[in-house]
């Protein structure tokens, strides 16, 4: 199994790099980014996690305004799940 930090499927797989799902043709190996899993014995709740992760981040864009300082850089590593290696602090303030 392939994970999205390999670099024979991802250029520079440790940045921040969204518009490489722009264009789904890129990636040679469809099974290289599986975050639920496949087949048979895939998530039940994929579905769900995912409707829910777009709810709440909706509700936190519609309620909050956000300002990430400007010398924070994003480095992302691997633990139990793909995560910011260094805590990630914003200011935060209601609309």
């Amino acid at each position: 199994m392939y994970n999205y930090s390999h670099p024979k499927f991802f250029d520079e797989p440790e940045k921040f790099k969204p518009e490489r799902w722009f264009n789904k043709d890129r990636l040679t190996d469809p099974f290289a980014f599986i975050p639920f899993s496949a087949g048979a014995h895939n998530c039940i709740g994929q579905h769900l996690a995912i409707i829910e992760s777009k709810i709440i981040m909706a509700e936190f864009l519609l309620r909050f305004n956000y300002k990430i300082p400007d010398e924070y850089q994003l480095r992302m590593g691997m633990n139990f799940l793909y995560e910011p290696t260094d805590p990630l602090v914003a200011n935060l303030s209601l609309k």
